[in-house]
């Protein structure tokens, strides 16, 4: 299989695409300026909180909360630290740190001869998500480290909407007749499952739930799911629940298995890392549930240059949101990937 990612630095966000022998498999977006999960930061330490145990790192964003070691350490206030991002942050609460670097072992050799005690502001090392330089103690730059990516113009390559639409489409048929449907809910995510026309000799339930085992972790991971999560399999003689728990386990890592609750439901529950791509795109309204503007104007935008490069026409339009209107002329008046394109002239409507 030939995977290979995407990188787009929107007005508003930053998109992450993988696209697995040309067709988008996961799209991840991240707001301008947010901390990002994998990402990697020397960062400062200005406060300990005794009641919690934790530490309070600054970033060259933003302050992080990384809770203090069992083991015995050296950390203390005024001390740097290199950390990675293990949570982002999630209604208001603020982004996690660890101590523990989970990236590529190449880069963590380059750090080896980081002294954090030799700089005296912070820095971010890493990010998987766009070129980042890796320092090493004397300040000298290790060179770029690049991961697969291409910076430019989504629209030329999928339309980022129709793609999403098609992510976070909330029913799955699958090739064999079966189907599962996923809602996603303020507290939980609700999955359930539907033999509709899927055919097996046998043991019917156990044969209908393993095969839909692997899609449903796929769609899991694919829409960032997190938090409670509860699957209404079909019911499976009571013999069969151990085994069948034990297949699922050998799909799921980083997942937590609760097992069946007394309704027959299987619970899992999912640590949470980071908004799940739904609440990324979509928000609630007295209209129903509508994308966000942020993600509109930014896939406008991407849809003015794609016509631009190819028709060459100079004038083009983009509708906005009357509470996004001062923002985004702001955006665009000092936006670095638009000065590439002196000729084209952005005029905002209020849509």
């Amino acid at each position: 299989m030939s995977k290979e990612q995407i990188y787009h630095s929107g007005l508003y966000n930053d998109y992450l695409v993988t696209l697995d022998n040309g067709r988008v498999s996961k799209i991840s977006i991240n707001a301008k300026g947010e901390l990002r999960l994998g990402e990697v930061y020397l960062g400062v330490i200005t406060y300990f909180d005794q009641r919690q145990n934790a530490f309070f790192v600054n970033t060259c964003k933003e302050e992080v909360y990384l809770k203090a070691p069992k083991m015995e350490h050296n950390l203390k206030v005024g001390a740097n630290v290199i950390i990675e991002i293990s949570a982002e942050k999630i209604k208001g609460k603020r982004a996690r740190a660890s101590l523990d670097l989970t990236c590529d072992e190449k880069l963590k050799e380059r750090w080896v001869d980081l002294n954090p005690a030799h700089y005296s502001e912070t820095k971010l090392l890493f990010s998987p998500y766009e070129k980042q330089s890796v320092l090493n103690k004397s300040g000298n730059s290790y060179g770029d480290f690049k991961v697969q990516k291409f910076n430019g113009n989504m629209y030329y390559y999928f339309d980022l909407i129709a793609e999403i639409e098609r992510l976070l489409k909330p029913q799955t048929i699958t090739e064999k007749g079966a189907l599962f449907r996923i809602e996603e809910l303020e507290t939980l995510t609700a999955i359930d499952v539907d033999a509709s026309s899927f055919k097996a000799s046998g043991n019917f339930a156990y044969q209908l739930n393993s095969y839909l085992v692997p899609m449903i972790v796929e769609k899991i991971v694919q829409r960032d799911i997190s938090g409670t999560v509860l699957i209404d399999f079909v019911n499976m003689k009571k013999s069969d629940n151990q085994q069948f728990l034990k297949e699922f386990k050998a799909f799921t890592r980083g997942f937590s298995v609760k097992g069946f609750t007394k309704t027959g439901l299987l619970e899992l529950a999912i640590t949470k890392k980071k908004r799940s791509l739904w609440q990324r795109v979509f928000e609630r309204s007295d209209f129903g549930v509508e994308i966000k503007n942020d993600i509109l104007i930014d896939y406008q935008l991407d849809k003015i240059i794609y016509q631009y490069l190819q028709t060459d026409a100079k004038v083009h339009k983009l509708f906005v949101a009357d509470t996004y209107l001062s923002q985004t002329q702001r955006l665009l008046n000092s936006s670095d990937y638009l000065k590439q394109y002196p000729d084209l002239k952005i005029e905002i409507e209020k849509k």
